[in-house]
């Protein structure tokens, strides 16, 4: 964090020249500003935050006091003004003023938070043995004579609490480890806006081809002065290798990103390998469809993607049962750029409306799931081909 420099004294050689100030009648104030050229726009005047504030004793006969002190400059637009000194018997009030850009001024400031020590002398005027108070803007001292200082309501540092955020997400890349089977591994690029803010874990979780990667930060949740500066940390995150080999595509969603994960070599042992096919649909015609293949559809880029066979309990063709059963798929639609919303779509004999959804005026309609079951035959997921018609509201 920036700070502006400090100027301070050794107590003797500070008491010597509170002496001399005072003899002349010039007011005892030692640290001053280092002097900046006037601004060109209005301002006003402002109390200056006070970071911190303490009292000390001089070595000398009268004991001298001093108020040393650090106010802050909250921007580059903000400049120390002057320090004032009032004592009414035993309260004694120090007002340190700041001017700012005045209301209605459009300056550029930086948003840099400076610092600024002081050392003001309070004199030799002190009953030993008495108590005073000492008021620095909003914060309160007491002063015991020839005894030091003890804070009138002592003030514990204040505990920064941290709350989770969603991280920015700068990048993300995906990489295979050669292995086998192959392991897969997200480089994600987490952006950390400011100073206060720091990377602090990410969860990763599945649904069929969905994978959902949500990256927290750690950020104040109470305003504090915080370097301004943008950083990024690159976070490795590992997926595991439970991915169908074979050129296979899932979708990876990293907060609000989202990349392809294309799977590598060729045919794994528990399944077919067809590879996952993507095609442009045409509203009003029905489109078939395996598990994984997306067709796009509209004027507006919106996709369907059919995930899995979530039940499929329909009565074999080779059995006579008493309920006919029901299939039902999950689908993933999006539109241009966005992730996808899932809906589920059953063939029912019961409720025909559970086979369609609607999504951006287009009404999706699952109308076969094949092959039909048979009693002899465990049908492999990978054998499902799904009929889905779109049409529009």
């Amino acid at each position: 964090m920036f700070r502006v420099a400090r100027l301070a004294l050794p107590l003797p050689l500070l008491v010597a020249l509170t002496a001399a100030a005072a003899c002349s009648g010039d007011p005892a104030e030692e640290a001053t500003a280092t002097a900046v050229p006037e601004p060109t726009y209005e301002t006003q005047r402002v109390l200056a935050p006070i970071e911190s504030a303490e009292i000390v004793v001089g070595e000398s006969n009268p004991p001298q006091y001093f108020v040393q002190l650090t106010s802050g400059l909250p921007s580059g637009c903000a400049r120390f003004d002057e320090n004032t000194i009032e004592r009414d018997g035993k309260t004694l009030t120090i007002t340190v003023w700041n001017t700012e850009p005045a209301p209605g001024e459009e300056i550029a400031c930086t948003a840099i938070y400076g610092f600024l020590d002081h050392n003001i002398a309070l004199g030799s005027d002190f009953q030993p043995g008495e108590t005073y108070t000492v008021r620095v803007n909003d914060k309160t001292l007491r002063l015991v004579a020839q005894g030091g200082t003890i804070p009138i309501e002592p003030t514990a540092t204040p505990q920064i609490t941290l709350q989770r955020v969603l991280a920015p997400i700068e990048g993300v890349s995906i990489s295979v480890a050669e292995s086998f089977p192959e392991q897969y591994f997200l480089a994600v690029t987490v952006g950390l806006p400011n100073g206060c803010v720091e990377f602090d874990n990410f969860e990763v979780s599945r649904q069929a081809q969905l994978v959902f990667v949500t990256v927290w930060n750690l950020e104040p949740s109470q305003p504090v002065p915080c370097t301004q500066q943008y950083r990024t940390q690159v976070v490795n995150v590992p997926l595991g290798s439970d991915f169908e080999r074979g050129g296979k595509v899932y979708s990876v969603m990293v907060n609000d990103k989202q990349v392809d994960l294309v799977t590598a070599g060729g045919t794994s042992s528990g399944g077919t390998g067809s590879t996952v096919v993507e095609s442009e649909g045409e509203v009003g015609v029905s489109k078939e469809m395996r598990i994984g293949d997306a067709v796009t559809f509209g004027t507006n880029g919106a996709k369907i993607q059919f995930l899995e066979v979530s039940e499929d309990s329909r009565c074999p063709s080779d059995v006579v049962c008493v309920q006919a059963g029901s299939a039902t798929i999950l689908i993933g639609i999006s539109g241009a750029g966005q992730f996808p919303s899932l809906f589920e779509l059953s063939l029912d004999s019961g409720n025909e409306a559970s086979a369609s959804t609607f999504f951006g005026g287009f009404k999706i309609t699952l109308e076969v799931l094949d092959p039909y079951p048979v009693s002899t035959v465990q049908t492999a997921e990978a054998d499902y081909v799904v009929t889905l018609l779109v049409t529009a509201q």
